[in-house]
C-alpha cells in the first residue's frame, strides 16, 4: 500500500516579486499568481484526488481552491502547512534583513531569535501532518498546497538531505510528486515541475 502526494507551492504574490519575507503574513496571490494557479488547475483537471489540503494562509488556500474546483472537492486547511514564522523579519526585503541583522545567516539556519521559528519546529509540524494524511489515504492521491521553504525543509527531512534548499528554488505553482510507503519511507518521483507554465 502507498499514497501518492502532490506537493504544490502556491502561486506568485507581490511580496515574492519584491523578495520580501512573507513567513506567516497573509499575503494574497497577485494577478499573475491567480493566472498560474488557473493554469495548474487546467493541467491537473484529469487527475484523481482523494482529497486536497492547504496551508490556511490565503495564497496557498486560493491556489488550492482553483485546483480543487474541477474536481468538486473541498479544500481542508491546516496551520501546520504554514510557511516558517519569520518573526520580526516579516515584511522586510531580503536585503534589509541582511543589512539590519549581522547574524542573519546563523538565525536563518537555526532560528530561535527575533521570533524566527526553528527549522526543527517547522519540519516537525509539517512532516507529522503530511504523514498523518498520507496514512489516511493509502491507495489514493492527495494534493497539498503549501509554501516554498517548508516544502524544501520537509523534503530535506524525509530524503536524508538529498532534496532541500540546496537544490533550485521551488517555482510558484511547481509540483513535486512523492510516494509514501506503508513502511514509512518516502520516495521523490519528480521535483519542481511546471509544465503548465511552459
Amino acid at each position: 500500500m502507498e499514497t501518492k502526494i502532490l506537493l504544490i507551492r502556491h502561486g506568485e504574490t507581490l511580496w515574492n516579486r519584491e523578495f520580501r519575507k512573507q513567513g506567516q503574513r497573509d499575503v494574497p496571490l497577485s494577478d499573475l499568481g491567480r493566472e498560474q494557479a488557473a493554469k495548474l488547475a487546467g493541467y491537473l483537471k484529469d487527475e484523481t484526488f482523494s482529497a486536497i489540503y492547504a496551508s490556511d494562509l490565503s495564497r496557498a488556500k486560493e491556489t488550492a481552491q482553483l485546483v480543487a474546483k474541477p474536481h468538486r472537492l473541498p479544500v481542508t486547511v491546516f496551520p501546520e502547512f504554514r510557511e516558517r514564522n519569520f518573526g520580526e523579519w516579516e515584511g522586510l526585503m531580503d536585503e534589509e534583513v541582511k543589512r539590519k541583522y549581522p547574524d542573519w545567516k546563523e538565525v536563518t539556519l537555526n532560528g530561535g531569535k527575533y521570533g524566527v521559528e526553528t527549522v526543527k519546529a517547522m519540519q516537525k509540524r509539517f512532516s507529522e501532518k503530511c504523514e498523518e494524511l498520507a496514512r489516511e489515504h493509502f491507495g489514493g492521491q492527495i494534493a497539498i498546497v503549501a509554501h516554498g521553504l517548508c516544502i524544501h525543509m520537509f523534503l530535506h527531512a524525509v530524503t536524508g538531505g538529498e532534496y532541500g534548499p540546496q537544490r533550485e528554488k521551488l517555482k510558484n505553482t511547481s509540483m513535486t510528486r512523492l510516494i509514501y510507503h506503508q513502511n514509512g519511507r518516502w520516495t521523490v518521483e519528480s521535483y519542481n515541475e511546471v509544465p503548465h507554465l511552459q
